[in-house]
């Protein structure tokens, strides 16, 4: 058999092969027209209140209820939905075993027990800037009705959180409809916990932290027995009276949570002080020291926003799409990975020693510094490397292929 015959008859053997398996693949959506799972929700279906969580705005971390482990069974909608999902608003924390450890799991079922909710003021230390509750839901007819969906009665779970968060003087209600209401934290305004240099170190359990009366103005950091990395003195340490009211300047962008520039006003560097980041713990964060220049060369899209309670004003820059030039930051000082450990049970926390400060930098009361995600960088690099690599492959390919056809051509002609 001439060797252009067999390579024809091969690739009409792979083309059937393939049309047959999407054949058999698409064939549910052509025969289960009446399937709840292949029914889409379209903008008009949702109720006009619900625009809200769709404007093109910066997320802001929200808890939902009543819970259901992420879904609710809206009146509107012909089955469970994530409300959350696309959304601006976003949830605090997640239980799904597959981004998260046992610890932040269980602070996620903490935080959404509704018999807490006399004590979900005290959220506001992990930037909580939303809650709302749900009315227009209703209950599953059974445990068969959705297999992922909890059965039980959401609708009175709802009437009766509604309740507890109107009367609960630490939330104010900023929308109340037929449909939601949603209520923010007292004094959302004058603070912004995602990063900030704490004032004091308060001992507390993950299982207590909510039946406790916690100040969040008194800008603390929670260090609970189980804190990953945590060295031995913070068991005694205090935030020396010089470093307890230093202020931060954040430039943060939208688009890339694994950079911020910070400004550190008001500083004893003779002294030891605090810094938290409000991101889930992670080894390749790295607290680098650069100069002046480098934060002043860094834009701001917007005027800073100040928050008097948490200390600190935020600004956005824009971020580029590879920030290639992030690794000029991984050589630059940095402080000791000793001194990081978890805070807030689940985020960062550095204790920043004198001996952490470079030499030229010490004396000084504002301090320049970039909180960076190494592992990001190298990723970026990676995913370059991998592109260039591919687009050579491609034009090396391209090039082996005219070659073949241009001597095929030459052996046809002859």
């Amino acid at each position: 058999m001439p060797l252009e015959k067999f390579i024809s008859i091969k690739i009409i053997t792979i083309f059937i092969s393939t049309l047959f398996y999407v054949t058999l693949s698409v064939l549910p959506l052509v025969f289960y027209k009446n399937n709840i799972k292949l029914k889409t929700l379209s903008t008009s279906d949702f109720p006009t209140e619900y625009n809200i969580f769709s404007q093109n705005k910066e997320a802001t971390a929200s808890l939902f209820f009543p819970t259901s482990n992420r879904y609710l069974y809206f009146q509107w909608s012909p089955y469970p939905i994530v409300i959350s999902q696309n959304g601006i608003f976003k949830e605090l924390f997640t239980n799904n075993v597959r981004l998260v450890n046992d610890k932040q799991g269980n602070l996620y079922d903490e935080l959404n027990n509704a018999s807490n909710v006399n004590r979900l003021f005290n959220v506001s230390i992990f930037n909580l800037k939303n809650i709302f509750v749900f009315k227009d839901i209703r209950n599953a007819k059974s445990e068969q009705q959705f297999d992922w969906f909890q059965a039980k009665d959401y609708v009175t779970e709802s009437q009766n959180d509604y309740q507890l968060f109107k009367n609960d003087q630490n939330f104010v209600a900023i929308k109340d409809n037929a449909h939601f209401a949603q209520f923010q934290p007292k004094d959302t305004d004058n603070f912004e916990y995602s990063i900030y240099s704490p004032r004091s170190i308060i001992k507390s359990s993950l299982s207590g932290f909510l039946s406790q009366n916690l100040d969040i103005k008194s800008r603390p950091v929670l260090i609970d027995n189980d804190s990953f990395h945590k060295p031995n003195f913070i068991n005694t340490f205090q935030v020396p009276a010089e470093n307890q009211d230093i202020y931060v300047d954040i430039k943060a962008s939208p688009e890339n949570g694994t950079k911020y520039y910070l400004k550190l006003s008001n500083v004893e560097t003779s002294k030891p002080f605090l810094l938290q980041l409000n991101q889930t713990f992670g080894t390749d964060w790295k607290l680098h020291w650069v100069d002046k220049s480098v934060f002043d060369g860094i834009p701001c899209l917007n005027n800073p926003i100040n928050y008097s309670i948490t200390n600190n004003s935020v600004c956005n820059y824009k971020s580029g799409l590879f920030e290639l030039g992030d690794a000029k930051f991984i050589s630059a000082p940095k402080v000791s990975d000793i001194n990081h450990f978890e805070g807030n049970f689940v985020g960062n926390t550095w204790v920043i020693n004198p001996d952490d400060i470079p030499v030229q930098m010490r004396g000084q009361k504002e301090l320049y510094a970039v909180l960076i995600y190494e592992k990001q960088t190298y990723y970026s690099y990676s995913l370059l490397i991998s592109g260039l690599t591919f687009l050579i492959l491609l034009i090396l390919t391209a090039w082996q292929e005219i070659k073949l056809y241009k001597k095929r051509k030459v052996e046809n002609s002859a």
